[in-house]
């Protein structure tokens, strides 16, 4: 047996009606035909929602909803049509909000809900929110359920209706926004201790500082009151206890919609969480399908959580991955990428912390510290460059051997050692170089370590202010610690900046025509001291002019109270910087009787003491 079909007897005295006005409407159409005549304009006709067929049928058409109006206009419109009692069964299982929105939708919708019939739906609501485990406070008598649940839940300003009314105003059931605490419509009291109980505050934190709020209509009345009274007389005394029995019953169950507020953020900040927790999983199975699980392990949480689309609360769609796919993969090929710049950076410096072992235990063992090679010099050159730069992590032989180890460093200081003379001698002007340029053979050979020897040769560090006489520009300290300039005997800069990045406590003997100078100047000065002791100045070596021994007087540095100034050629060279007035005289001439005596007695009269900083120097 088939079950009868439901039909609503509203409906059906609707439709009954509507059939028998038809008859009365046609005839009156006729009649009013009949009496107008061909004089009157015709009227327009009206677009209508139920227009007959041509077939003559009348089924009724629903209204499309108009295109260019946001919204669903017209598609609740059949809710209205249901029966009653199915309408509020199935109303009663919306919650407080659901149903503040519903009667929000339409005026129809809006009398049933807000109707007197429709109370208990409210109050059913009302008893399964406050069957939850955090529920609100009880609704205030003064206003009904659908107001309460506007200020439970809808986050709009009730005085500009903005998205973000976050402040409320109990004892006013007021749900206000930020700009309009700070509006016309409230005061900031800045001293409320004579108001606090006569008049209902909010002291909340607004645009950076706390501050304290009062309704301007309220508190101009309240004060111009209290202003009237005598401060100590019994009027104001009934006043302020009548008016604090009022603000202790309108602040009543305050403190409980405050804990509530914070039991609803901090539900709501789960909520989010474990929608991007999900989120998350969702997206490293994509990924891990991709391809991509080794590279995503290697990550840590923080990282993890730092990739495009993480944070986001919200489920992932597939039109949403496949706009965020790319995105992360191209985050993770730029992490992939950094990661092994890293790894190789961390082989580069263990491999060169490994080469300062060997070379520290190989250092003691050498002579002339001062003119040895730094680390970098070593890590710049091969085979230890390709060893560092190498990414295979099997050791070279001459890291195991010693023998091998020091094998290699003597055939990298002889390589060092050359070049840096070679520099040193493209430094030269071309009127010294052509010196010994008919040399042949063995002589032109070693024609270059030759020049460098001579007592002529002298070079000027721009950081320094003396003559710097070779050998000691090779240990010169400038070269080793402030310069920065490209490596002559390096091909790959980049190669540089990352071993120099490995080994951060040493730079390499770098240098260039800004580093370092020929000293013309002083070459000069060396050649008259050559020819004043008796030597040609193209062929007399600095280590000749030391076993002759010559000793020289200055005779600008010469005063009479003081005694004759007489001092070695290194010196002398170094003095003629100085700044001191020339006399008419050559300005050194060589004192035989004096320096047989300086020889024997070691009695010479420096009168400078920067000269003694120099000879300890020279």
């Amino acid at each position: 047996m088939s079950t009868p079909v439901r039909t609503s007897l509203r409906l059906y005295e609707k439709q009954r009606n509507a059939q028998a006005s038809k008859p009365a409407t046609l005839n009156n159409k006729r009649q009013s035909s009949d009496a107008t005549t061909s004089k009157a304009s015709p009227s327009k006709r009206r677009k209508t929602l139920n227009a007959p067929e041509a077939d003559g049928s009348e089924e009724p058409r629903v209204a499309r909803p108009d295109g260019r109006v946001k919204g669903r206009r017209g598609h609740l419109q059949l809710m209205t049509e249901m029966p009653m009692d199915v309408l509020f069964e199935i109303l009663s299982s919306l919650e407080p909000i659901d149903l503040l929105h519903l009667s929000w939708a339409s005026k129809a919708l809006h009398s049933i809900v807000m109707g007197k019939s429709a109370r208990y739906l409210w109050e059913r609501a009302f008893e399964a929110l406050c069957a939850s485990p955090h529920p609100p406070p009880q609704c205030p008598s003064d206003i009904t359920l659908a107001q309460y649940t506007k200020l439970l839940f809808d986050k709009r300003c009730m005085e500009c209706n903005s998205p973000h009314g976050s402040h409320v105003i109990w004892p006013h059931r007021l749900r206000v926004c930020a700009n309009c605490l700070e509006g016309s419509r409230f005061t900031v009291l800045t001293s409320p201790y004579r108001y606090w109980m006569v008049i209902p505050m909010i002291r909340t934190f607004v645009h950076g500082r706390y501050q304290t709020f009062v309704l301007a209509s309220e508190f101009d009345e309240i004060k111009a009151k209290m202003d009237t009274m005598n401060p100590n007389g019994a009027e104001l005394r009934e006043f302020t206890k009548q008016r604090g029995e009022w603000v202790t019953t309108r602040r009543q169950d305050e403190w409980k919609f405050s804990q509530w507020q914070r039991e609803q953020k901090r539900d709501r900040k789960n909520e989010l969480e474990d929608i991007r927790i999900k989120r998350r999983a969702v997206i490293v199975d994509k990924l891990c399908e991709l391809g991509w699980r080794d590279e995503i392990e290697r990550l840590t949480g923080h990282q993890l959580w730092t990739l495009p689309g993480m944070r986001i609360a919200k489920p992932l769609t597939d039109k949403a991955w496949e706009t965020l796919c790319p995105e992360l993969i191209d985050h993770l090929e730029a992490v992939k990428a950094l990661r092994f710049e890293r790894e190789r950076q961390d082989r580069i410096t263990r491999r060169c912390e490994l080469l300062a072992q060997k070379i520290a235990a190989w250092v003691p063992k050498q002579s002339q510290l001062d003119a040895l090679p730094q680390i970098l010099d070593f890590a710049i050159s091969e085979p230890f460059k390709s060893f560092i730069l190498s990414e295979s992590d099997e050791e070279p032989v001459f890291i195991t051997d010693d023998t091998e180890f020091l094998s290699a460093t003597n055939t990298f200081l002889e390589e060092w050692n050359g070049s840096r003379d070679q520099f040193l001698i493209s430094l030269f002007p071309a009127s010294n170089k052509g010196s010994r340029a008919n040399a042949k053979g063995k002589d032109k050979a070693v024609d270059g370590s030759y020049v460098l020897n001579l007592a002529t040769t002298f070079f000027q560090c721009p950081a320094c202010v003396e003559p710097i006489s070779y050998p000691r520009a090779l240990a010169h300290e400038c070269l080793r610690s402030s310069c920065t300039q490209s490596n002559r005997r390096d091909d790959d800069p980049e190669d540089l900046a990352v071993l120099s990045a490995g080994i951060s406590y040493c730079r390499p003997w770098l240098c260039d025509a800004k580093d370092l100078i020929f000293d013309q100047e002083a070459s000069d000065v060396a050649k008259m001291i050559v020819l004043e002791c008796g030597g040609n100045p193209a062929e007399t070596t600095a280590q000749q002019m030391d076993e002759m021994n010559p000793r020289l007087e200055c005779l600008r540095c010469t005063e009479p109270k003081k005694g004759r100034s007489v001092m070695k050629w290194r010196m002398a060279v170094s003095v003629i910087f100085h700044p001191r007035p020339r006399p008419e005289t050559d300005n050194f001439r060589i004192d035989c009787p004096r320096a047989r005596e300086a020889r024997e007695q070691d009695a010479i009269y420096i009168l400078p003491e920067r000269e003694e900083e120099n000879q300890s120097t020279l």
